[in-house]
């Protein structure tokens, strides 16, 4: 199994191309309790095919030139890189970049919950010994932004590719 591979992302908005390379890290089962915060998580989680999971981090992007000394231009939210993570789907054949949030008050007596959320999709991936590549023999393929950041907008089309 890959220790880490490179994608490239790209969305086109008004002429403008936004771009960022990440880096996955290493895969690890999914079995992780930072990745499935609940029993019933785990379930649906598996019930998908997401067996996979690992960190992530932006290398470069288009707004700062580098992603490692500056979080606010990442996927999803401003939230803490420790709270962000990846999963692969072996039925769906997905790339998930997903967020665990803290929600305070959403259960029994003011008690706190973490959901997850998922910022961004990339469709048609396949885990591969060299990393995440676009299925069968395509160069590029599509993905969805769910979560908006101040890199990535929703519901604009983004593309994707495996950096070798």
């Amino acid at each position: 199994m890959f220790t880490s591979c490179r994608l490239s992302l790209r969305q086109k908005i008004t002429g403008i191309e936004i771009w960022a390379d990440v880096k996955i890290l290493k895969p690890y089962y999914a079995t992780n309790v930072y990745n499935q915060p609940t029993p019933e998580q785990m379930i649906a989680a598996y019930a998908k095919g997401f067996i996979y999971s690992g960190r992530w981090q932006v290398l470069y992007n288009s707004q700062t030139g580098s992603g490692t000394d500056n979080d606010t231009y990442t996927i999803g939210s401003s939230a803490p890189q420790q709270t962000k993570f990846w999963r692969y789907s072996t039925v769906e054949h997905q790339l998930q970049f997903v967020e665990l949030h803290r929600v305070t008050g959403s259960g029994e007596y003011g008690s706190t919950e973490t959901k997850l959320k998922i910022a961004l999709t990339l469709e048609r991936a396949m885990l591969v010994t060299t990393g995440i590549e676009p299925l069968g023999r395509s160069i590029t393929e599509t993905g969805t932004v769910i979560m908006g950041s101040n890199l990535f907008v929703p519901r604009h089309p983004l593309t994707w590719e495996w950096v070798p």
